[in-house]
């Protein structure tokens, strides 16, 4: 798993919940992942009355032709069952009085679904809980300071990825099965090559 905000944390421990081992790898400690900054809250078809197929809608209306239907679907369906399931892993959403997740109404939305935790600390909050759960998870390996400098096909099937040690010239190799790259960086001087290497010097690698 190369990335590890709120998106390369919560992957990692789904593929451990299922009996997998990873191998986490982040550029910063835990702790430092841009996630800390995140004040904006999750969207989520909670309310009564909501639904998927609304938030959707509105998503597709907002983007104006900039988003890509069949991804935004799966989003859209699958954010409940998220924030459902991040509650359960004890991150701290804010509540209304009846205790329920107070849902507040952000513009390009046409009912109340974003959920917040500690108002603008959302990001802070779920990086906290997700680090902390990642840290006593026996299946999860976690290598801190450390980058993907390339994703080498071996097979349909095995990924070499040479990791470069922060202020180390030697590079070591992990193998994978299946990887993902989570991050929210932006590829700068990226090169990709015809299915056998994508190497980039930016902060994110794509396989296209």
């Amino acid at each position: 798993m190369v990335g590890a905000g709120a998106a390369g944390l919560y992957t990692a421990l789904l593929a451990a919940r299922e009996g997998t081992s990873v191998i986490l790898i982040s550029a910063t400690a835990l702790a430092e992942s841009s996630t800390y900054w995140a004040q904006g809250g999750l969207a989520a078809a909670l309310a009564d009355g909501d639904s998927p197929a609304l938030h959707l809608e509105g998503t597709l209306r907002a983007g104006r032709g900039a988003v890509r239907e069949s991804a935004a679907r799966v989003l859209c369906d699958e954010a409940p069952g998220a924030v459902e399931d991040l509650a359960a892993l004890g991150v701290s959403f804010d509540a209304d009085r009846h205790g329920r997740f107070a849902l507040g109404l952000e513009g390009g939305h046409s009912a109340r679904r974003i959920v917040h935790a500690g108002g603008a600390a959302t990001g802070r909050r779920l990086r906290r809980q997700l680090s902390a759960l990642v840290a006593e998870e026996p299946l999860i390996e976690v290598h801190e300071g450390r980058q993907q400098s390339s994703i080498v096909v071996v097979s349909d099937m095995l990924l070499v990825l040479p990791v470069l040690v922060r202020n180390a010239e030697s590079l070591a190799a992990s193998a994978a099965v299946l990887t993902f790259a989570l991050t929210a960086g932006k590829p700068w001087d990226c090169n990709l090559q015809p299915v056998t290497r994508v190497r980039c010097s930016g902060h994110s690698t794509f396989i296209a």
